[in-house]
């Protein structure tokens, strides 16, 4: 006794298309997962990106600053040099 899934909606038996386009349907179904891990590959390697530019931006950033830092330290320096041999 054949069920109502051997028939198409017309009675008839499905045809050869129809089989393979049930088949194709289930083996898209079965990709999915993959498809998912492709994507959490894809948000890691967006997240990697982000961080490489904030990371080229932060040394950009520290190297101003440790110029800027250096001179503020100059300026201290000499004042110190200037205050101490005022006093001797």
């Amino acid at each position: 006794m054949k069920s109502d899934g051997d028939k198409a909606l017309d009675g008839s038996p499905p045809c050869a298309l129809e089989v393979d386009m049930i088949r194709n349907a289930a083996a898209r179904g079965h990709r999915l997962p993959c498809r998912a891990k492709s994507k959490k590959g894809q948000t890691l390697a967006e997240y990697a990106l982000i961080l490489s530019v904030i990371s080229v931006i932060a040394i950009l950033v520290l190297g101003n600053l440790s110029q800027e830092i250096r001179r503020a330290y100059g300026i201290i320096s000499n004042q110190l040099a200037c205050a101490i041999s005022a006093i001797y």
